[in-house]
């Protein structure tokens, strides 16, 4: 039973499955974060200057120092994130290879404007310390907030041949 009441016939996708799709899809959004935000601090005008201390030392100083290109970096860091799932609405390349896929409550695949709030709402969730990750654990039905907040579950690909079903069993 969802929370509206209506019968729902499939369950979330368990949550090593969850995991490993996020790490392997963590891949290309986190490059590319870091390659923008490498040219965000390539191109300012002033270099800032380095204390000979650690490396955190000096990170925390730069965001000191240039806030508006830490808020930079953070919102393109948002922005990727919020990007790739649309980018991918069958199923990103990690969903993909973990077999699972995203469905609304009647198991059908999910609109661009559900994965959009999915993956807006995703941000926060992961954000505030996994909070919404860390909910699937106590959850019912294994789903995150983000997946709650947009009606939408992660559930396992049903396989695509006959020939792929009768492996699985």
């Amino acid at each position: 039973m969802s929370a509206s009441g209506e019968a729902v016939h499939h369950a979330a996708a368990p949550l090593w499955r969850r995991a490993l799709a996020t790490l392997i899809d963590l891949a290309v959004p986190l490059t590319v974060w870091a390659l923008g935000t490498w040219a965000l601090v390539a191109t300012d005008p002033t270099p800032l200057e380095m204390a000979p201390w650690n490396l955190f030392d000096q990170v925390v100083d730069y965001l000191h120092d240039r806030p508006g290109r830490a808020v930079v970096a953070v919102m393109l860091m948002v922005g990727v994130q919020v990007a790739w799932p649309l980018a991918f609405p069958g199923g990103t390349p990690g969903k993909r290879v973990m077999q699972v896929t995203l469905v609304d409550r009647h198991g059908a695949p999910t609109s661009r404007r559900r994965i959009l709030a999915w993956a807006l709402v995703r941000v926060p969730s992961v954000a505030l310390a996994g909070i919404g990750l860390w909910w699937a654990l106590v959850d019912p039905e294994r789903r995150t907030l983000h997946d709650r907040a947009a009606g939408l579950w992660l559930v396992r690909a049903a396989p695509e041949s006959a020939e792929q079903a009768e492996r699985q069993v």
